[in-house]
Parts: structure tokens; sequence; C-alpha cells
């Protein structure tokens, strides 16, 4: 069961469910919830996220071969087969979009089957390895949990959703390059078509920096218009801020692998406090 659950990338599950949370907090505070539509959403963004990893490793498991990082997987090594594997997975993505269908709505079923396609077919099947404009694909798919989580309550896209939405795949760029820029020996030996591998160093640090910049702004224009209590906005716009002076300033100070490995982490953090800064603002919405 182990090899199973890291399988589904945990991480990378945990990571989404997280976002989930804060965008069904979000949303909120403007509805009545219940503890069935909670659990509802998290698994079925539990099941649709796992499971599209799942597929994402049968289909990645000629270039996780070439990686170091990736090499002892289970659909390397045969510890698990490609058909338990597909079984497997597909089972996750149905028991998650019939969960969602259950406790929340359609919408939030329709969102969690764009994503899975945008993530399995889209980016996994074609960009990721012929395009360098996969991780902008990627960016599609990685801000849709955060968006499940808020339709779940809602049961409707509207302008903050789509905020919301646009804020976190530009946020993802960033996060993406980060790490293809301190794995980029793993990366350029798989022949991953990403930025850092096709463009080189110096298209990466521009991309970096400008994705860092606009999601300064947008974070600034999210506050503004009055979708964030200024408390967690100002927590946001500090880390937006920091993590931008690391991509403009820093950048002459530190080695590319070390200045790629902080993008990253900080992007992870910025993640986590973003999404329970907009989940706390659901919490105090009319209180404060």
């Amino acid at each position: 069961m182990r090899k199973y659950w890291r399988l589904m990338k945990p991480g990378i599950v945990m990571g989404n469910l997280i976002s989930a949370i804060g965008g069904y907090f979000y949303a909120s505070g403007s509805a009545v919830v219940t503890l069935s539509t909670f659990l509802g959403m998290v698994a079925g963004v539990v099941g649709i996220v796992g499971g599209a990893c799942v597929l994402n490793n049968i289909i990645d498991r000629d270039i996780d071969a070439k990686m170091s990082r990736t090499c002892t997987r289970s659909m390397v090594t045969g510890d698990i087969t490609v058909p338990a594997a597909f079984v497997f997975g597909t089972a996750l993505v149905l028991g998650g979009l019939v969960g969602l269908w259950i406790f929340t709505n359609p919408t939030a079923v329709y969102l969690g089957i764009f994503g899975v396609f945008i993530y399995v077919c889209v980016y996994s099947l074609w960009t990721k390895r012929q395009s360098v404009y996969g991780t902008a694909v990627g960016s599609l798919s990685g801000s849709v949990p955060l968006i499940v989580g808020y339709v779940a309550v809602s049961g409707v896209i509207d302008i903050r959703v789509v905020f919301l939405f646009v804020i976190f795949a530009v946020w993802q760029m960033p996060h993406s390059y980060g790490i293809a820029l301190f794995r980029f020996d793993d990366y350029k030996y798989a022949g991953i078509h990403v930025l850092p591998v096709v463009k080189g160093y110096m298209a990466t640090r521009v991309s970096i920096t400008v994705h860092t910049a606009l999601f300064f702004i947008l974070m600034f224009a999210f506050a503004m218009v009055g979708f964030l209590h200024w408390l967690p906005a100002l927590v946001c716009l500090i880390l937006a801020g920091r993590w931008l002076y690391t991509a403009l300033v820093k950048y002459d100070t530190m080695a590319v692998e070390q200045w790629g490995k902080s993008i990253f982490f900080q992007s992870i953090f910025i993640s986590v406090a973003f999404s329970l800064s907009i989940g706390f603002n659901g919490m105090i919405h009319g209180i404060l």
C-alpha cells in the first residue's frame, strides 16, 4: 500500500488540498457550509489529484528513469505494473468525481474533469515533452483544486474565483522554473522541454522576474478591489514582495542553482500562506 500511496505523489496531493481548503473557506464567508460538503470536497480533490498523478507516473516512466530524483519510482522499477497503476489511477479519479457530484455540485465536477484532462492529456502526453509552453499549460491544471474548493461552496464561477485562478496560475510559473533550475541536469538529460533547457538561464531569469512582479501586482489589485481583508492582504504582499526581491536582486549574488532553489522554496511557503490567508479571510468576513 505504501508503494501505491507514493504513486499518488502525496506532496503534490497535500499542496493542492491546502489550496482547495483555502478556496473553500474563502467562499464560506458568504455562504452556508456543511461538514458533508467539506469532507466531500476534500475526498474529491484527493481523488482527482492523486489519480491524475498516478496516470502521470505511467506516462512519465521513461522520463523518470533518466532522472536521479525519480529513477526509483515504482513505475520505473516495475514494482507496480502499468495495468495495476492504470486501474488504481482511474478508480481514484472516478471516485473523486463521484464524491464531488454527491456532496458538492456539478460545477465542481466539471472543473475536476477539466483539471484532469489538462494535466494528463494536454500536459503529460503532449506539451511537457514537446513545447517550452508546457509549464504554462501545467499551471492551468495546478490552479483547479483551489477553484474546486471555492465552487464546492458557491456553486458558481464568479469574478473572485477567476481572479484567484489567475493569481495561482501566475504563481506556478516561477515555482516550476525554480525547480527546473536547480534540477537542470536531470531535466536536460531527460529531454524535457522546460524553459531553462530550451532557452537558457537568462531567459528563465527574465520570466521568473516578470511572473513574480505580476504575482505581486495581482495580489495588490485583489486586495484593492475589496476581495481580501487588509490583514491577510498584508501578509501576502510582504511575502510576495520578498519573493520579487529575490528574483530581482539576489540573482546577482547567488549561484544559479542556489537562486532557483530559493525561488522554489519561497514559492511553496507563499502558496501555503496565500491559501491560509484567503481561508482566514472567509472566516473573518463580516466580523472585522
